[in-house]
């Protein structure tokens, strides 16, 4: 007769499968188990949710002493009836917590936050997000990892150093190479190292904040020509404005009412360059702001210059994930 540890190991060894799952189910159902009918519904839905509290403990094992406790309740999820998404805490390095690190139930993790690299591994299939804030060093690890997975999103945290950079930018990075969105805040606007990566031949979405205040020259030109070198690379967020490439055109969505240091990087874009895209205004208040988007398209008169959209910045898709 098969076994409970059975069951869970197939679970285990094939976390994108469905099929092993419901026949857990079927066995905790015919044991009165209410786990049992949780696994079956969660699986016809597909829905991340919260696991009834009353059982939440009992279900999460062992793997409950590596989630942070500050974000334990509005972080933990279950999808198909088994943990999917987790916020770990930031440091794992305790013998016991290394151990528990290697549990198998992290092999239906699709999301995780925390200190990523304690429990990556190949058997992770399932993984699709890695690192809310996720430190540069943790990163420039992870890309070093000499394995395949299909995580799509990371989101890393600023920090960054020269050596840091210079790692990533060498990285083959295998572990993401499913890589479809990016999220990083470069350090004083140093980004040749990541247009440099392999990465970028990878993504399809960039959000490159810059940091808080910060005025300065921006490198617009190297991601203008990063968007005409790179046919995977459909999106560029900003603090404000964005790129986008709509089928066979490119467009530079700018709020009107932009900053000088935008003009000046405006400015110094090579107009063989200028010409290959559109500049597209946008404002809450059309009305309000019709002159500004008028002396936009005359000091920058290389560019592409469509009417004025009335509208809020482009931001960055974030699926429920």
């Amino acid at each position: 007769m098969v076994t409970e540890a059975e069951l869970l190991a197939a679970v285990f060894a094939d976390p994108e499968a469905d099929a092993p799952r419901l026949v857990y189910a079927d066995w905790l159902q015919e044991r009165g188990d209410p786990r049992g009918a949780f696994i079956a519904a969660q699986c016809a839905h597909g829905r991340a949710e919260a696991a009834p509290p009353e059982h939440e403990a009992a279900w999460l094992g062992e793997l409950a002493e590596l989630l942070d406790p500050e974000w334990r309740r509005t972080r933990t999820r279950f999808q198909r009836g088994f943990l999917s998404h987790a916020c770990l805490r930031r440091d794992l390095s305790a013998p016991r917590h290394r151990a528990l690190a290697q549990h198998p139930g992290w092999s239906t993790l699709v999301a995780v936050d925390g200190d990523v690299r304690a429990i990556l591994r190949p058997g992770l299939t399932a993984l699709r997000r890695v690192g809310w804030g996720l430190d540069p060093e943790d990163f420039a690890a992870i890309c070093a990892l000499p394995y395949a997975l299909g995580i799509e999103r990371v989101h890393v945290a600023p920090g960054w150093t020269p050596a840091l950079e210079l790692a990533v930018a060498r990285a083959e990075a295998p572990v993401f190479q499913r890589l479809r969105s990016i999220d990083l805040r470069f350090e004083q606007d140093r980004c040749a190292w990541f247009l440099e990566s392999r990465l970028i031949d990878r993504v399809h979405e960039v959000v490159a904040w810059r940091p808080k205040g910060r005025v300065g020259e921006l490198p617009l030109t190297s991601w203008l020509e990063a968007m005409l070198a790179h046919e995977n690379l459909e999106d560029v967020h900003f603090s404000g404005p964005s790129l986008h490439r709509r089928g066979e055109e490119r467009v530079l969505r700018i709020p009107i009412d932009v900053g000088e240091d935008w003009h000046d990087a405006l400015g110094v874009v090579p107009d063989t360059l200028a010409r290959a895209f559109a500049i597209e205004p946008f404002a809450a208040d059309p009305a309000r702001w019709q002159r500004a988007a008028t002396l936009l398209a005359e000091r920058h008169p290389a560019f592409h210059h469509r009417p004025l959209v009335q509208g809020a910045p482009s931001e960055p898709v974030r699926r429920d994930d």
